[in-house]
């Protein structure tokens, strides 16, 4: 029984972002939604020395509020490259074993000439996931076509990212069992599954545990293997055998 989720393209996300990946056959891009000025489609967290986080980012080009994900650009005047990377060399130099592997993540990620946003986003997922041997095909919500009608709730869009893929099973992040109720997919002869990924800390190299950092700190600090394992503790609500 294929799985499918359907998530927006954030920048170098948790590690249970991750965990949803490896959770199913399908993965789609959902970038055909409204674009978040403040949210986490442009940055992220990452560790800040002295203690606790800061944010790391990248540069876009002013638009309109209502911009879909797949229209934002990436900024041309800033030297949001050079600035992302240093600020990443910045805050694990001197504490992070791994610092090295991670910077090859970044420059990986930055060395094509991407113009928008999501085109960024979706090739940070792929190199991290290629770091960690997960499979990583994604489908992108503005290529298949995906679409709700207007009078529908979220779960419309799931319902048919189901259709257009021949899946049988929404999976789900935690937090969205009200906006995606089991009983509308089990109507329609599908299931749903809300992902609950174990985020269990890592060793910081002596450092205070910080919940939800980017996956660049884990990377930071522990083998590709070691983050891997942590990426596969999750568990399906209700099983993904039921």
């Amino acid at each position: 029984m294929s799985r499918i989720a359907l998530m927006q393209p954030y920048l170098f996300p948790y590690l249970g972002s991750f965990s949803l990946i490896a959770s199913v056959d399908h993965y789609v891009v959902f970038d055909n939604v409204q674009y978040i000025r403040r949210g986490w489609m442009h940055r992220n967290r990452i560790h800040r020395p002295g203690g606790g986080w800061q944010y790391i980012g990248v540069s876009v080009q002013r638009a309109p509020r209502d911009t879909a994900i797949h229209a934002v650009r990436l900024s041309t005047s800033a030297d949001w490259r050079r600035a992302l990377r240093d600020g990443i060399r910045g805050a694990y130099r001197g504490v992070a074993p791994h610092l090295d592997t991670l910077l090859d993540i970044v420059d990986t990620t930055c060395a094509p000439a991407h113009e928008t946003l999501a085109d960024l986003s979706i090739h940070a997922l792929a190199v991290v996931c290629d770091a960690l041997d997960l499979d990583f095909r994604p489908l992108r919500a503005t290529r298949i076509g995906l679409r709700k009608a207007e009078e529908e709730p979220p779960w419309g869009w799931a319902i048919d990212a189901c259709r257009k893929v021949g899946a049988h099973r929404y999976v789900n992040p935690p937090g969205g069992a009200d906006l995606y109720p089991e009983a509308v997919f089990r109507e329609r002869g599908l299931q749903r599954s809300i992902l609950r990924p174990e985020l269990v800390p890592y060793d910081r190299n002596g450092l205070a545990w910080e919940p939800g950092l980017s996956i660049l700190d884990a990377l930071a600090f522990e083998t590709p293997s070691v983050v891997r394992a942590h990426v596969e503790r999750f568990e399906l609500d209700p099983s993904a055998d039921a």
